[in-house]
């Protein structure tokens, strides 16, 4: 069940306590940079074309000077027609390149190819798998691992039908970084039973005070096997936008385009013109950082928790996400996202099941007093 879904059959059949207030969907409440909307009316007359597939070659252009501006990739000799797609926000590419990684494995003779995923997910790493025929396996990620996946300790029968691992990186819902040797360690395990390594990294310009590294920066030119997914919704508050890229191993970014193309997920040319100018200005995201590490200082101080290194999200550990979830509905009309409805539990064990996610995306100024209620109304329920 999609976790909002399965949200509003816990909180709607209740009525909320106070005014309601959503701190459940990771959607940015401040505004693109007005240029935006400057540069697609600029463009407008580009509305009756068909745009290209792969992209234009200025947002290609503009992707890979922002590559080389964030992650020091200079000198790799990046190809916009080769090296990089457009794609419709991160989660419409994830949703092809998981497509095309299933048919690559199934095409290799693997009858039931598997995806590998975080658990807790982002829930279309879920929805992509089952929807392309494979078999989700899910590999915890809890506390004691910095909240990522163990992926060393899946069983190699596992690992043998895999057609692609994912990791995101600051983690969704945790806010976890992977460090450069995690990533490469990955891409090892990847390469060693030729599946991809798939790495979502919508979140990368969203963190408190040291970059989130990129894998392409470990691999010394060679990105066979990987894939690196990136989007403009987190980094620049442009969900509407619907726009992102795909870069790394050029034959697997074949592979995607193949399937881009019949599915007519093409970007309109001047929306392109807009996402290439949001990618060739920094000004903006330096202040959206910083109304996120605000938010995130409110956090700390009403709530007394540990911060995430990466993202806009608060997992919030409580004795029942559920118990939790309703409470603060009932006496706060405070809606928010359970954490087990991100998560699967499996031989009992939901790792979900005692944390709330909170979407600190609303105007700062607002958050200390919508927080304190948070901490009084769970006093009895945090951890």
């Amino acid at each position: 069940m999609h976790p909002f879904t399965k949200t509003r059959a816990l909180l709607d059949k209740h009525k909320p306590g106070k005014p309601p207030v959503a701190l459940t969907i990771g959607e940015p409440q401040n505004q693109p940079p007005a240029f935006l909307a400057q540069v697609i009316a600029e463009h407008d007359q580009e509305f009756n074309r068909y745009p290209p597939n792969q992209g234009s070659d200025e947002l290609l252009e503009a992707q890979i000077a922002w590559l080389e501006r964030r992650y020091g990739l200079v000198g790799l000799d990046l190809k916009p027609q080769r090296d990089l797609l457009a794609s419709a926000g991160s989660r419409e590419g994830m949703t092809m390149a998981i497509r095309a990684a299933v048919a690559r494995k199934l095409a290799q003779g693997v009858a039931k190819p598997v995806i590998l995923t975080p658990n807790p997910f982002y829930h279309t790493y879920v929805g992509a798998s089952m929807s392309a025929g494979a078999e989700v396996v899910v590999v915890n990620a809890e506390a004691d691992s910095n909240f990522l996946p163990r992926y060393e300790a899946v069983p190699d029968a596992i690992w043998q039908r895999a057609a692609a691992v994912i990791l995101c990186s600051p983690s969704n819902p945790q806010g976890s970084v992977a460090s450069a040797g995690y990533q490469k360690t990955l891409v090892d395990q990847a390469r060693q039973q030729d599946c991809w390594a798939i790495f979502d990294d919508c979140y990368a310009d969203i963190y408190r005070s040291t970059p989130p590294p990129g894998v392409l920066a470990q691999l010394d030119g060679n990105f066979s096997n990987v894939l690196v997914l990136h989007s403009l919704s987190k980094r620049s508050s442009a969900a509407g936008l619907r726009c992102g890229f795909i870069t790394g191993d050029a034959r697997a970014i074949d592979d995607v385009a193949a399937i881009m193309k019949f599915t007519g997920a093409a970007i309109s040319a001047p929306l392109q013109a807009g996402a290439a100018a949001l990618l060739r200005d920094d000004v903006h995201v330096e202040a959206n950082r910083a109304r996120y590490n605000a938010a995130f200082q409110a956090a700390r101080e009403a709530l007394d928790c540990d911060i995430p290194e990466g993202g806009f999200f608060l997992w919030l550990p409580v004795r029942s996400a559920e118990e939790a979830c309703l409470k603060l509905w009932i006496e706060e009309g405070i809606r928010t996202l359970p954490g087990d409805s991100v998560a699967w539990g499996e031989g009992g064990h939901n790792p979900g099941s005692q944390y709330l996610r909170l979407a600190l995306v609303i105007e700062p100024n607002l958050l200390p007093s919508l927080l304190k209620r948070v901490a009084d109304c769970l006093k009895d329920q945090l951890r």
